[in-house]
């Protein structure tokens, strides 16, 4: 059976889903293929699949809803629907297919690459906070400004994936905090180039408030990297059991939680465990044969929409 993913909603999380799950499933053998273009409307394969919100389309057979909870893929009764989070535990007839993560990502890595990477990009302190975009809210990053001093006071150094594109808007701040020496704005970077800085990393930071799914945790996960994030609904369900999530609405939230995650070594060491067990499921074997026994149910399924 011949199955296309299209990409019916803006965002660069549904395209690293797609482009995942294409790898995942061409990997294990099976037919599909991967429509970003137009006419999206033209039906050409035998089972078609909306990445992104569900719609009443007749011209999508199933979804998979990113940000979709099991609760609300249960209630859209048009087509079959599946969700990309394994948590909270959706109900008997809601499928589950995860975000695919690629191999890279996983503990312990390749060493060289880890080395290689950390020393051209010069990140040389522990402990080593790496920040993950958008970078658009402007709450959650002055917030993280001014944790970082006090988080950071008796050394350590905040990285930002991918920081170049704020750099000249956020320098002033970053100076006037006596910083300067311990935030290091990275240009953008290869998979291979962010896992490596994720698996030589000691926390991973998520402080803005997005609806978005959050592809980040997952791959933290995957490299034993412990997550401390806002508290938002797409947070909790990309972070599962894995993560702290910190009270937006404190100032000092994000700050304290950082600080009990680098005091805590039982913490860190429970959620390091607790993410790389759920990141067992993001593996892109596992994924395809998620996708594989969802395919067969809603088929079976769908034939009640009809």
């Amino acid at each position: 059976m011949a199955i296309e993913l299209r990409l019916l909603a803006a965002g660069g999380e549904v395209t690293r889903y797609g482009q995942g799950l294409l790898a995942a499933a061409r990997q294990a053998g099976m037919a599909i293929s991967l429509n970003t273009g137009r006419p999206w409307w033209q039906k050409k394969s035998e089972w078609t699949i909306g990445l992104g919100t569900p719609t009443a389309s007749r011209r999508i057979d199933a979804w998979i809803w990113l940000n979709g909870t099991g609760a609300s893929a249960e209630k859209f009764h048009e087509r079959p629907v599946a969700v990309a989070a394994l948590y909270p535990s959706p109900p008997p007839g809601v499928g589950v297919v995860p975000f695919p993560v690629p191999e890279a990502f996983y503990a312990p890595g390749d060493g060289q690459m880890v080395f290689d990477v950390t020393k051209r990009l010069h990140l040389e302190q522990r402990p080593r906070i790496v920040m993950m975009g958008p970078f658009s809210d402007g709450r959650g990053l002055t917030q993280t400004m001014t944790a970082m001093v006090r988080v950071l006071a008796s050394g350590g150094e905040l990285v930002w994936l991918d920081g170049m594109s704020v750099r000249a808007q956020f320098a002033p701040v970053v100076s006037r905090l006596g910083l300067v020496d311990r935030v290091i704005f990275l240009p953008p970077l290869t998979d291979e180039e962010t896992a490596a800085v994720l698996l030589g990393s000691d926390v991973a930071l998520l402080p803005e408030r997005q609806e978005s799914f959050p592809y980040w945790i997952p791959w933290c996960h995957a490299a034993g990297v412990p997550v401390v994030a806002v508290d938002t609904a797409s947070h909790r369900l990309a972070a599962g059991t894995a993560a702290v999530l910190a009270d937006g609405e404190r100032e000092d939230g994000l700050g304290n939680a950082l600080k009990e995650m680098l005091s805590n070594a039982f913490m860190h060491r429970q959620l390091v465990t607790r993410g790389m067990n759920q990141a067992e499921f993001y593996r892109g074997e596992k994924v395809a044969l998620a996708l594989e026994d969802w395919v067969s149910k809603s088929r079976d399924e769908a034939k009640g929409y009809s």
